[in-house]
């Protein structure tokens, strides 16, 4: 593709002078665009420099870097779910709980069951 200016060679020096104070007057410095304020009143979220975020950004990468790293650690020693003994990991949680906080733990939807299968295994006791 070729682009050809129409114009007088007078109004070429005109309109590149134009394009110049004009790219000059749009020139972003890098300090105004890491001071430039991000925030939300709408959503609570304070107006902190661009800078700041990229650091608090920065940070929570870390952060989720160092749990994937646990994790697999933790995935490592554990292998496959189908590996893992639920029964006794739940044994073992449930043995360090409070009973109460047990009841309260349990979701509605199976707290009749539990009740029932409770009741079941006191009785015959």
């Amino acid at each position: 593709m070729h682009l050809e200016y129409v114009g007088t060679p007078a109004q070429a020096i005109v309109d590149t002078a134009r394009a110049k104070a004009q790219f000059e007057e749009d020139t972003v410095t890098a300090k105004e665009v890491w001071d430039y304020p991000i925030g939300s009143e709408a959503l609570g979220i304070k107006a902190r420099p661009a800078v700041e975020w990229l650091k608090r950004a920065e940070v929570a990468a870390q952060g989720v870097d160092a749990l994937a790293r646990r994790l697999a650690v933790v995935e490592a020693k554990l292998g496959t779910l189908e590996d893992v003994d639920e029964p006794a990991i739940a044994k073992l949680v449930l043995a360090g709980l409070d009973p109460k906080a047990i009841a309260a733990a349990l979701p509605d939807e199976i707290a009749a069951q539990v009740a029932d299968e409770l009741a079941r295994r006191l009785a015959g006791s």
